[in-house]
């Protein structure tokens, strides 16, 4: 009888500490986030996913210096982009993307991306950040010094998924700010803040905004470490029991 009892609670400690264990693999990796090299593009689209709509134009292909963003089509990934900057001193109001399905609660390494024109002295830039009215200004690295901005990078350099339908067209390129880790909400969202640098220099410095990107945040190494000790410290709670 006590041998059974043995047995039974032997099975069940194990039990217990391989739930432990994908519990905390389950933490890790799931809410701290695995890198897969695979950033998702999502397009703004003012109708769906970005506003508030009280900061854009009526219409489309309307450059009106009139402290308003303005859709222009034809143009850059998925055939449209928004425009500030279309005059001396214009400055549109702070927007926002939102990217929705996501999983709730977890981390994801985040990118906005916007166009530069050839040249010199064109210094198209973009502000963004998780966070309103705490952005950052990126530019195009050989334009940055010039705005006290912070350098992008090609958007065409990163690996995507689902990647933007076009990097370069004309004498324009698309370019990428990294704005780090930004956790999604309780309904799987993450809202993305964008904002111009008003110009003084007319369209030579304006904002052609395009969409965000995401992906997984890679793991911190101090959860990499925890991982590392648990393991040893279950296995042997596991021999014992057992």
């Amino acid at each position: 009888m006590n041998w059974w009892r043995s047995s039974d609670s032997g099975r069940a400690a194990a039990s217990h500490f391989g739930c432990m264990f994908c519990v905390i693999c389950a933490t890790i990796f799931a809410f701290g986030g695995t890198s897969h090299g695979a950033l998702l593009y999502v397009d703004a689209d003012k109708s769906t996913n970005t506003g508030p709509s009280s900061a854009f134009t009526g219409g489309t292909n309307d450059q009106a210096d009139d402290n308003l963003w303005s859709r222009r089509t034809g143009f850059a990934s998925g055939s449209s982009v928004y425009q500030s900057g279309d005059g001396n001193g214009e400055d549109s109001p702070e927007i926002s993307t939102t990217i929705t399905g996501l999983v709730p609660n977890t981390l994801y390494t985040a990118y906005v991306h916007f166009w530069d024109g050839s040249g010199d002295p064109p210094d198209w830039n973009v502000r963004g950040g998780f966070a309103s009215g705490s952005l950052t200004l990126f530019a195009n690295p050989a334009d940055a010094a010039d705005i006290g901005a912070q350098n992008a990078v090609l958007a065409s350099s990163l690996t995507y998924s689902t990647p933007p339908s076009v990097f370069a067209e004309a004498d324009r390129t698309m370019y990428a700010g990294l704005l780090g880790n930004g956790t999604s909400d309780a309904s799987g969202q993450l809202t993305i803040y964008v904002d111009d640098r008003p110009s003084t220099i007319g369209v030579n410095n304006r904002s052609w905004y395009d969409g965000v990107s995401y992906e997984w945040a890679v793991p911190e190494p101090s959860s990499l470490a925890i991982l590392l000790f648990a393991i040893p410290l279950l296995t042997a709670a596991r021999q014992r029991a057992s």
